[in-house]
């Protein structure tokens, strides 16, 4: 496609730009007309339609510029121009169309040859049975149930007396669709090599013919009669002579290849389809005449060509998905049976499922988030062991205890006032320190005699402060336990409540996947097809590595896996990597086909993007 774009923009360098400025504001609509179809049949998109209409409007330049306007250049160089203009756009548009359709030829190839028999026996299944039976219904002269039962013993007997194990039977149930697939293969296989040559000679069309010669600001002005119809007598400046020979002959040249390819047509009115010399040149009309009828017998001719590889394409989707819609079909059948059956318990299952999931939702995910929200925005804790009274109440308890009993052992110690208060604040100061070794010195000699000292003693009491003492050793650690969770709160609420979102994302992306299906085939497949065509690309050029000389069929093979590879780049995921892969296509493109070395290396960087077939599937 590059090098019909570069024909294009060769040809409009042949003239200067007071050519194209005279046809946009020339009074004559013709000029006018002739300027909008340029511009138009030099778009990449352009259509095999809007090449007809450009030539249609061919024959009205022959009276164009009559009206006593002098102009830089005559209407026959316009109309020169805009013939093979045309040219290079039916070429462009032919070769475009060409490789839209191989994608689906070469689809179709790919999927005869990685049928498995055995399965293509049992999809051909009904449809072999149906015309076994029109066959025999429809037939003149019918076999009798006899010959038919003599004809089903005698294939069986065969098949019992050969076969030795399962892979000879199935060998032997599949010999005719392992050579219906091998046929399907070889028609596929031809109809993709014709056009890999018609692909060959398009592109070898653009970029070998060109317009070799000298332009209009090198070239000696030849002065043309204006034929102004006001008998002016005026003169216009024309395209040298020398030019318009080389553009007759590279319309001639188009045209020709074009006839040869497809058309199959005699030259129009006794003219040569050879190239033409500067002498003897055909008259433009005619070569405009001939260009149109090669247009005009494009679609027929590609129609016949796909006509022969469609009669051998992917089957039909009752074909191939008879056996999966019959037994869905059953299998759904027998689960509406088994819901009209279980109707009310059905209905409760479901009930009671959505009430889980919003419970689910509630608890592990919304909850959750409340609680961070209110840490972060309020600061209120959420994990508590126990209340900030607790421990200090059960210390000042602990701490009157043990005052208590000192006083009731040793009452002369708390006799005086001043000494008494102060002994009691010592007391508390180190119970609050978790000290109650006084207590523990009166518990030593208690349990010396512990039956007296039980009864007639202080040693229950002891024994009470003392469980008194765990308690409060044990509402320690946990207030320690608390002030560590306060201060993690928040990381304890993000591990609570991020394995519940992933997990529920997960499920949710798995679920809307398989409710969406597959839409195109996946990143790994994506990249598997590419390495493939860059496979293909790389061995066309391997081939013409020291010779640079392409020949048709493999300049064809070259250009069909490129747009190959341009198509399952345009299905890549990421954008970058779309990008870069587009970028060094274009350069394989950018390159003459002398240039071999120059396209490897692309090859090669392509293969060496670690990013690129690195990133995720």
């Amino acid at each position: 496609m590059a090098s019909f774009a570069k024909a294009s923009d060769h040809l409009n360098g042949l003239f200067d730009s007071q050519f194209f400025r005279e046809l946009s504001e020339a009074q004559d609509s013709a000029l006018r007309e002739a300027a909008h179809l340029m511009r138009q049949v030099e778009s990449p998109n352009v259509t095999l339609s809007c090449v007809t209409d450009a030539l249609h409007s061919c024959s009205r330049l022959e009276t164009a510029g009559a009206n006593g306007t002098r102009l830089h250049h005559t209407p026959r160089d316009a109309q020169l121009l805009l013939v093979a203009q045309c040219c290079v756009a039916a070429a462009r548009a032919v070769l475009a169309e060409i490789l839209d359709g191989v994608p689906s030829l070469a689809d179709t190839q790919n999927y005869w040859e990685q049928k498995d028999p055995a399965w293509w026996l049992v999809q051909s299944l009904p449809a072999r049975a149906g015309s076994f039976a029109r066959s025999i219904v429809f037939s003149p002269a019918a076999p009798s149930l006899a010959t038919l039962r003599e004809l089903v013993g005698g294939v069986v007997h065969e098949v019992t007396g050969e076969v030795r194990s399962l892979n000879k039977l199935m060998w032997m149930l599949t010999r005719t669709q392992r050579g219906e697939i091998e046929e399907h293969v070889r028609v596929l296989r031809q109809q993709f090599k014709a056009f890999v040559q018609l692909v060959g000679a398009l592109s070898h069309l653009g970029n070998s013919v060109t317009v070799t010669a000298t332009t209009t600001e090198s070239a000696p002005a030849t002065a043309v009669p204006d034929g102004g119809g006001d008998g002016g007598g005026g003169t216009s400046v024309g395209a040298s002579e020398h030019l318009r020979a080389a553009l007759l002959t590279f319309i001639e040249a188009y045209v020709g290849r074009m006839e040869e390819l497809w058309c199959a047509l005699p030259p129009a009115d006794g003219a040569s389809s050879s190239a033409v010399t500067q002498g003897s040149p055909p008259p433009v009309l005619d070569l405009s005449r001939r260009l149109q009828r090669c247009v005009l017998a494009w679609p027929s001719f590609y129609q016949a060509q796909c006509m022969v590889a469609r009669g051998h394409g992917v089957p039909s989707p009752l074909t191939r998905l008879w056996l999966p819609v019959t037994v869905g079909t059953v299998a759904v059948w027998r689960a509406v049976s088994a819901v009209a059956r279980n109707q009310e318990s059905l209905v409760e299952f479901w009930l009671d499922a959505a009430a889980t999931t919003v419970r689910f939702f509630n608890q592990y995910i919304v909850a959750p988030l409340q609680r961070m929200y209110d840490t972060i925005r309020y600061d209120r804790a959420q994990f508590r062991l126990m209340g900030r009274e607790v421990l200090r109440s059960d210390i000042e308890s602990l701490q009157r205890m043990v005052v208590d009993l000192q006083r009731d052992d040793n009452p002369a110690l708390f006799a005086a006032d001043d000494s008494g208060d102060a002994l009691v604040e010592e007391l508390r100061m180190q119970v609050q320190e978790g000290d109650i070794s006084m207590v523990m010195r009166k518990y030593e000699q208690y349990i010396k005699r512990p039956w007296r000292a039980l009864v007639f003693g202080n040693m229950l009491r002891s024994i009470l402060i003392q469980i008194q003492k765990g308690k409060v050793d044990l509402e320690t650690a946990t207030s320690a336990l608390d002030k560590l969770m306060r201060s993690n709160e928040l990381n304890f609420q993000i591990f609570a409540v991020v394995p519940t979102i992933l997990i529920t994302w997960y499920v949710m992306s798995k679920v809307r996947a398989l409710l969406r299906g597959r839409r195109g085939a996946s990143a790994a497949a994506v990249r598997v097809a590419i390495r493939r065509q860059l496979r293909e690309v790389e061995r066309v050029l391997n081939a013409h590595y020291d010779n640079a000389s392409f020949d048709v069929e493999q300049e064809g093979l070259l250009v069909v896996h490129v747009s190959l590879l341009r198509k399952w780049a345009g299905r890549l995921e990421r954008r970058g990597d779309r990008l870069r892969l587009v970028e060094d296509i274009d350069e394989i493109e950018s390159f003459a086909n002398v240039q071999v070395a120059q396209r490897m290396n692309v090859v090669h960087r392509i293969r060496h993007d670690s990013q690129f077939w690195d990133a995720p599937s």
